[in-house]
């Protein structure tokens, strides 16, 4: 099986203040809703079986998908790989862009040239998926994002990240992590959905569904 998830859970109400968590994550939801919607209305099934799950609990210590990997519905064994949408309603532009680079140690300005910031993705993966990366890469062809493929060696997936992909990092299993331009209101009651960029949401949909499709028809 292939397992694409997303976490349904914010920070909730804070004093007078409702985070409504809109980009983190409801949008991550929503694509893994549509793709989901969309692989049931498709007359063409792929050979293997595509989990879609929403997560409980990541803001709380990922409670959701630890759970499903010490109890999953086909065995870990058996799981092809896990891709995770956590935040993706919003694009890059060069500011957030010129801030992430000094983080990952690449230069912005030879990344600048290479790229357009609205259409960039990083995309962190794990590195000894050769499969899953090619799907990736594939998929891309049909949607157009200038991917960065930021790989984890397996004896560093214990450091994956607080994300819903670390538990089937840390139970050794391919993973993909999807997330988008990350905006000022991250954690704050100003997440709110007047902010979603219809079109990026669409495009990491539009990626995710046809990844996923080509690795379970193998």
């Amino acid at each position: 099986a292939v397992v694409v998830g997303a976490h349904l859970d914010h920070l909730g109400r804070r004093g007078d203040y409702v985070y409504n968590g809109a980009e983190d994550n409801a949008s991550g939801a929503c694509a893994v809703l549509a793709m989901a919607r969309a692989l049931a209305l498709n007359p063409v099934k792929p050979k293997r079986s595509v989990v879609f799950c929403l997560w409980s609990g990541e803001e709380e210590g990922l409670l959701g998908s630890r759970w499903y990997v010490q109890n999953p519905l086909f065995a870990m064994g058996k799981t092809l790989a896990y891709v995770n949408l956590d935040m993706v309603a919003r694009p890059w532009d060069e500011r957030g862009l010129r801030r992430m680079t000094r983080m990952l140690n690449v230069s912005a300005d030879e990344l600048l040239k290479r790229i357009t910031p609205e259409n960039f993705l990083p995309l962190s993966l794990s590195a000894d998926s050769p499969g899953l990366r090619e799907a990736l890469a594939t998929a891309n062809r049909h949607v157009g994002f200038d991917i960065l493929y930021r790989e984890t060696p397996r004896r560093l997936d214990r450091m994956s990240g607080g994300s819903d992909h670390a538990p089937f990092a840390n139970a050794g299993r391919p993973w993909a992590f999807f997330i988008t331009g990350m905006s000022d209101a991250y954690h704050t009651p100003g997440d709110s959905p007047d902010k979603f960029d219809g079109a990026t949401m669409e495009k990491v949909s539009r990626l995710v569904y046809l990844a996923a499709g080509l690795l379970a028809d193998k």
